[in-house]
């Protein structure tokens, strides 16, 4: 069996797999992503990768570097291809405020695990727009990419060795929500009942 150093590498690059066709998807005008969410799930898996590595999560911290340079990717063709404005909503409000609280607690607190939980929160709540367009309009997100991102998921499970909250949170907390996405925009079904 592969030991969890190279599971943890496997589920980075996968993950960094699912960019490409997104991308694609993107220049295409068939993928809108919302443009204020993809820049606060950059900046928090920017805070997310900081404290996971100070919390020695060795294995994994692949999947979070990788969805660091996606998202920072898709957040600057957002720019030009994104959908909604930089007027932020009362939840992205929260979801920026959240990020600089969950690094000033940091700072403040020391404790790399306190700001890791609170990011994760803050993370989800910055998803949450993603995954209503999910539901209402599947069809302007990509299934390819977001099939990759869950086996990327996957894999990020397999690569935990030490099943601590420290350790364990944030691959649970990423397989949930891509198994979300997944199932909202995957099935053909819903695409065209939606668009009929």
């Amino acid at each position: 069996m592969l030991d969890h150093s190279i599971i943890g590498i496997i589920a980075g690059i996968v993950a960094f797999a699912a960019n490409p066709p997104y991308i694609w998807a993107i220049l295409k005008g068939e993928t809108k992503p919302d443009r204020v969410t993809w820049w606060i799930l950059a900046g928090l898996n920017m805070l997310i990768f900081a404290s996971s590595y100070s919390l020695g999560a060795w294995d994994t911290l692949w999947l979070p570097l990788g969805f660091v340079i996606s998202f920072s990717i898709v957040a600057v063709l957002s720019l030009k291809y994104g959908e909604g404005d930089f007027r932020l909503t009362m939840l992205q409000k929260v979801c920026v405020l959240g990020a600089v609280a969950g690094a000033a607690t940091w700072w403040i607190s020391g404790s790399a695990l306190l700001a890791l939980v609170f990011t994760i929160v803050i993370d989800f709540l910055g998803i949450v727009p993603t995954i209503y367009k999910a539901y209402l309009r599947p069809w302007h997100e990509n299934k390819l990419a977001w099939g990759i991102a869950l086996v990327a998921s996957v894999f990020y499970i397999l690569a935990v060795d030490e099943w601590s909250l420290a350790i364990a949170a944030y691959p649970v907390y990423v397989l949930v929500t891509n198994t979300i996405l997944a199932l909202l925009i995957i099935p053909p079904r819903r695409t065209q009942i939606q668009q009929a």
